[in-house]
């Protein structure tokens, strides 16, 4: 009996063993970055009193953050959800952008505010000094970034340069370029949210500004990614855009993505423009996308609103493509001495004057619709108003302008109200429900989700 009784001990205790080697096996150096180790709340990393030891380019806390300033071409993961509590300065700017990566892990950097520290480049031009200032958690991106959310920021930033040594407003010029997540986009950024306000002024510096949810300027590639809360932009010099989800974009492509953010533009001197999901948009792609934010522009000069897009630039080299996208939400443009502009899908699209020289470019908007119930358009010049598109400015003799399957909600409330002259854009055909708008675009189920009596939205 003695001897059964030794043989069935000896046997529990070599099972024991093998389950002590199966879980250290669990905690091998081949971990991948989103199963790491992450320091429980009551220990504190590289503490004396912690057995966590902090491992590189994991972001644990909010120093962390800020130490990434210390190498813009570092690869980093963030291992926790991050409250600042401190004022951010962005990181990287135009002579040091970021060119790293961040992998956010679906982690969010929370309470992110800005009021006095974007970063500032100054450049010399051929007429004077001009001052470029990005912000945003990276002011300048040329690396990656993806899975990360920007939540509950806060960016204010008025007049931030009111002492510049021997200011001259005819020969200084200040250009800010502001998004939540990036200021200048040169990267890539992949499933990326934001979620917050955003308000910049500029009322005594020669100004441009670019204001996005997400990205102050696009150059590159953005997917899978969204943007909600409020943006307001107020300038007294030169031009303003502003966009839900993107403020300009040159060159770059927008798919997958989508912005639920009002927009609020005035521009006493300059041109104020703003749109759902992009303020300007020059030779890119947006491809599935879509707004559901309120735009309202003013200014002294034209006032250019429209649900997905403001203005379509295309007195520049380049093809413009807008596909399978939508837009809904009020808009309304009104310019006091010269020109508006609102439209459902797009603002404004602009080409050469006849006689003008320049590049020729093209634009293609197809498959897209607007479900909005009120657009609306005055000026005390000229007054212009569509639900897909508000007009297309200029000659257009030489240009490539094509828009085919793009319709709008029955029913929408359409004011245009110029004092010298109102004009009302006719493209597209009306459908009496979202039923049919959706079905009339052949939206793939793959990419969308697609519910009756809904609007859609993106998987």
């Amino acid at each position: 009996m003695k001897k059964i009784l030794s043989i069935v001990l000896l046997s529990m205790i070599m099972v024991a063993c093998g389950g002590n080697n199966d879980s250290s096996s669990k905690h091998s150096s081949n971990q991948t970055p989103s199963s790491s180790v992450k320091p429980s709340s009551s220990e504190t990393p590289n503490s004396p009193s912690s057995s966590f030891v902090k491992e590189k380019g994991y972001i644990y806390d909010e120093q962390d953050l800020i130490n990434i300033k210390n190498d813009l071409s570092g690869t980093y993961y963030l291992a926790n959800n991050i409250s600042l509590t401190k004022a951010w300065t962005p990181i990287g700017d135009k002579e040091n952008p970021f060119i790293g990566s961040i992998e956010g892990n679906g982690y969010e950097i929370k309470n992110l505010k800005i009021t006095d520290s974007l970063t500032m480049t100054e450049e010399v031009s051929s007429v004077g000094r001009d001052f470029i200032s990005v912000g945003g958690f990276i002011g300048y991106l040329k690396g990656q970034v993806k899975n990360l959310k920007i939540t509950n920021y806060e960016i204010k930033i008025e007049n931030q340069l009111p002492s510049i040594k021997n200011f001259n407003s005819q020969t200084t010029e200040y250009k800010v370029f502001v998004g939540a997540l990036v200021g200048i986009n040169k990267g890539t950024i992949n499933n990326c949210h934001s979620e917050g306000v955003l308000e910049v002024g500029s009322t005594s510096l020669i100004g441009r500004g670019r204001l996005g949810g997400l990205v102050g300027k696009n150059e590159a590639t953005i997917t899978n990614s969204s943007s909600k809360g409020n943006i307001k932009g107020t300038f007294t010099h030169e031009n303003i855009r502003g966009g839900g989800l993107v403020g300009a974009s040159e060159g770059g492509e927008i798919s997958t993505s989508w912005s639920s953010c009002n927009v609020t533009l005035n521009d006493q001197n300059g041109k104020a423009i703003a749109g759902g999901l992009v303020g300007m948009v020059e030779f890119s792609n947006i491809n599935n996308c879509y707004a559901t934010g309120n735009i309202s522009t003013s200014s002294n000069k034209a006032s250019t609103a429209g649900g997905l897009i403001g203005l379509i630039d295309a007195t520049v080299a380049g093809i413009t493509i807008v596909n399978k996208s939508y837009a809904t939400g009020t808009l309304n443009a009104n310019a006091t001495e010269k020109s508006s502009y609102a439209g459902g899908l797009v603002g404004n699209c602009e080409v050469l004057i006849s006689g003008s020289t320049g590049l020729v470019g093209s634009v293609t908007l197809s498959n897209s619709f607007y479900s909005g119930t009120k657009i609306t358009s005055k000026a005390t010049n000229k007054a212009h108003g569509g639900a897909i598109i508000s007009c297309v400015e200029g000659n257009t003799a030489d240009h490539t302008i094509d828009v085919s399957n793009c319709n709008y909600l029955k029913g929408v409330s359409l004011i245009i109200n110029g004092i010298s002259e109102s004009k009302e854009n006719k493209q597209g055909e009306s459908l009496s429900s979202i039923n049919e708008l959706v079905a009339s675009v052949n939206l793939d189920d793959q990419v969308w989700n697609i519910t009756n009596d809904n609007l859609p939205t993106l998987k």
